[in-house]
This record gives structure tokens, C-alpha cells and sequence, in this order.
């Protein structure tokens, strides 16, 4: 079964169109250059249909691999295809001579740990079966059987996630209708807050009214109390005085 690569060794990027069982030839990879693939995010974009696959990085197209062009046909992708994504060390010690040698010698793994940055994947299946089976291991696209549907992973990971995901599947005319009365909402919410502060404003304006009357209605009697309390202490006060004593003397 054909098989597409994209492996990115130091500044290089191979892009390669393997397929099982044909050692006949190893100058199907491409080298690429790229700039700074540990420092800096880059778009790496294959497009597969029936006729051709694309090769881009960073929307620029770096190859174009034609059906006829890939021995016949039969090198060409047919099968079912899937997305792998990690770090491999090609330089392992355990590995031929070749696939050391094509990796750039072996992994130093002392100076690890060796990390991969994802950002984002994205992938889009251009059929419309729900599941494929096969009916050989020829790899031909005769042998793969195709069920029409719609595909439960494909659903899954399509439906809408939550707040934003379920808002942006809803219709233009239901977005607009839901920010109306979201609007109007808070219209009203925002009148009937300012009536209440109004209202409370002039009954705390009452409440401060009366109070104040209260305050110098006691202020007033407490005045009048001690005013009260002085005269009847200064009566007190003259009631005690002793009366003067009458001088001897003669009587005519």
C-alpha cells in the first residue's frame, strides 16, 4: 500500500511517496528546505484527490505528484488514508543502516528530551461513506468497499462544542433575533434599575425629611427641658436663702 510522508529533519523537509514492496528505487524524496522548524510555527498542507497530490508549506506548493507519474498508478494512494503524528527517532541504534543514515545518524538521546509542537490539525474527507472495508491486500481501489452515510466520527467531531460552537451553527436570522432580545432585555432590566433608583432616591429624601423633623422636634423639647430644670433649680435655690435677724434695740 502506497504511503505518503512528511518528515522534517533540521532545516530540511522530506516529503516522499513510499509504497510496501517496491525497493526498486529510493529517489522518490523530496528535500526541502524550511527556516527555523523548532522556533517557529509553519503550515504544512497535503491535498490528495484521484488524479494528483499537493505538497505546500506555509500556502506555497512544493510538489505535485501526478497518478500516471508514480509507477503507473500503482505507487498512487488508493486505501483509506490516516494521520500520524509524533516524534520518531529514525537514528535509534536498533534501526538498518539506511533508515539511520537517511535520519542524519544516530539520536543522540542524552541530549533529550526532543519535544513536537502541534498548534492544530485539520482534516478533510472529500467522500461521503461512512466506513471502508477492504476486500484484498492488493491496495488497489477496486478491492475497497465503500458504505455510504454518514460517518459517526466524522459526527462527532463535526457537531458543535460548547457555547460558541452551538451559537455558530444557529441560523443569521436566530443570532439576530436572540442579540434583539438580548438588547431588549437589558433595555428594560437597565429602565426598571434606574426607576428603582429614583424611586429609593425620593424616599430616602422623605426618610431624611422626617428624620430631620424628628431630630429638631427632640433637639426643641431637650432645650425646653433644661430650660425647665434651670427655673425650678434657681427657685429652689431662693427658697433656701435664710432670712435676715432683727437687731436689738430700744422700744419707745
Amino acid at each position: 500500500m502506497p504511503q505518503l510522508t512528511a518528515v522534517t529533519f533540521y532545516q530540511n523537509l522530506d516529503v516522499s511517496n513510499l509504497a510496501i514492496g517496491n525497493t526498486t528505487s529510493y529517489d522518490r524524496a523530496v528535500w526541502h528546505p524550511i527556516s527555523s522548524p523548532q522556533d517557529t510555527y509553519h503550515n504544512y498542507t497535503y491535498q490528495w484527490t484521484s488524479s494528483t497530490i499537493e505538497w505546500w508549506i506555509n500556502d506555497q506548493l512544493i510538489r505535485t505528484l501526478h497518478y500516471a507519474d508514480a509507477n503507473g498508478g500503482h505507487n498512487f494512494p488508493q486505501s483509506p488514508c490516516f494521520v500520524r503524528l509524533g516524534v520518531w527517532a529514525g537514528g535509534d541504534p536498533k534501526n538498518d543502516n539506511y533508515t539511520i543514515g537517511w535520519a542524519g545518524g544516530l539520536v543522540d538521546y542524552a541530549a533529550g528530551p526532543y519535544t513536537m509542537v502541534v498548534q492544530s490539525l485539520y482534516v478533510e474527507d472529500f467522500t461521503s461513506g461512512s466506513k471502508y472495508e477492504y476486500g484484498d491486500t492488493s491496495g488497489s481501489w477496486q478491492s475497497i468497499k465503500v458504505t455510504e452515510g454518514e460517518s459517526s466520527t466524522m459526527k462527532e467531531i463535526w457537531s458543535p462544542k460548547g457555547v460558541s460552537g452551538h451559537w455558530n451553527v444557529l441560523p443569521k436570522a436566530a443570532q439576530i433575533a436572540i442579540v434583539a432580545c438580548s438588547i431588549g432585555v437589558a433595555a428594560v432590566l437597565a429602565a426598571l434599575m434606574a426607576f428603582c433608583c429614583v424611586r429609593q432616591r425620593k424616599a430616602g429624601r422623605k426618610e431624611k425629611a422626617v428624620a430631620d423633623a424628628m431630630y429638631e422636634k427632640d433637639a426643641r423639647e431637650l432645650m425646653e427641658f433644661r430650660q425647665g430644670n434651670a427655673k425650678k433649680q434657681f427657685r429652689v435655690e431662693l427658697s433656701r436663702v435664710p432670712s435676715a435677724p432683727s437687731r436689738p434695740g430700744r422700744m419707745f
